[in-house]
């Protein structure tokens, strides 16, 4: 299978790095459809308790279950949030910043505000970054890449 094609090989330089980017695909059509069926039946018999995002590996998985979760940290890396009314996107735990190297909040939370919410940083009927709110809460280079982002309606 790794053979040259003109050899009778089917060209593939490196099955499991195939293997895992075919895995992401369908980590991702699953995180794309959360109304699908698959992952129905999934949240009732895998994770009941989470959603697909943040589910885990349980008790007894199936091989295919195994394999899907194998690529997901890849997907992970790549998965990000735009900012729009950010009533769903949490400030601490989810990936919304649009630095490349790191998507995630560095600054330590506070205590009594794991549940904070993006758009709780947001004023002027969300059109600006409350810059005070900001600065009192985040190290430097965070409040910056926050201040990066553009909002949109």
């Amino acid at each position: 299978m790794c053979g040259r094609k003109d050899n009778g090989g089917l060209g593939f330089c490196n099955l499991y790095y195939f293997n895992l980017v075919l895995l992401g695909k369908l980590w991702w059509k699953l995180f794309a459809k959360p109304l699908s069926l698959v992952i129905r039946i999934l949240k009732v018999r895998v994770f009941p308790r989470r959603d697909f995002l943040n589910a885990n590996i349980g008790h007894e998985p199936s091989y295919v279950w195994q394999s899907i979760l194998g690529s997901k940290e890849l997907n992970r890396k790549g998965i990000g949030w735009w900012i729009g009314t950010s009533n769903k996107v949490i400030v601490w735990s989810t990936a919304w910043l649009n630095n490349n190297s790191n998507r995630y909040i560095e600054t330590h939370m506070m205590k009594g505000l794991e549940s904070m919410l993006v758009s709780d940083l947001i004023i002027d009927n969300r059109t600006k970054w409350d810059w005070s709110l900001l600065n009192s809460l985040f190290q430097l280079i965070d409040a910056l890449s926050i201040m990066s982002i553009p909002l949109s309606s």
